[in-house]
């Protein structure tokens, strides 16, 4: 049994569609109208059917100047996503099929550097970034490639160190 039902809700200004199931041929589903006059987009199409790549496009044309927030988000399922040609973040499994050198089957690949906005916690809110010193550049941003590129250089250097110390004492 379905039914549309007219002056529902609250104020009486609600239309119901009681079904288990809304079908409908449209491509574009808009919410909102122009309610808020500061945006200047004339569409307002928060969902929108992609026919050429049969994708779902939220906030197609970013016509809602605010953006997107998604809450509570439990699970991404998929081939992964893009950001804007920053980058690429995807789960993978057997990444290069090399188990010596990554010995997890299943991997979080992510394509671009890491970047780390350091910030402290004070009484309960954010303040502003404390200033990190990376290769006597004072910057809020901790770069997490050349970080590890850094590790990677002082543990050759310590590794040279000790192969020379274990020389000297004929050790080794």
């Amino acid at each position: 049994m379905t039914d549309i039902l007219l002056d529902e809700g609250p104020d009486q200004d609600w239309v119901t569609v009681d079904s288990p199931v809304l079908n409908t041929t449209a491509g574009v589903f808009m919410f909102g109208g122009n309610a808020n006059p500061g945006f200047e987009n004339t569409y307002r199409r928060a969902l929108v059917y992609a026919p050429d790549t049969d994708t779902l496009v939220i906030n197609y044309g970013k016509d809602y100047g605010g953006g997107l927030r998604l809450k509570g988000v439990n699970e991404i399922d998929g081939a992964g996503f893009k950001l804007n040609g920053v980058g690429e973040i995807r789960g993978e499994d057997n990444i290069g099929q090399n188990t010596e050198i990554a010995p997890f089957l299943q991997k979080i690949l992510i394509r671009g550097e890491i970047t780390i906005e350091k910030q402290g916690v004070e009484e309960g809110g954010l303040q502003a970034p404390d200033p990190v010193v990376i290769g006597g550049t004072t910057s809020p941003y901790i770069s997490l490639q050349q970080t590890l590129l850094s590790l990677q250089d002082q543990i050759d250097s310590l590794t040279a160190q000790v192969a020379e110390l274990q020389g000297k004492l004929g050790v080794g």
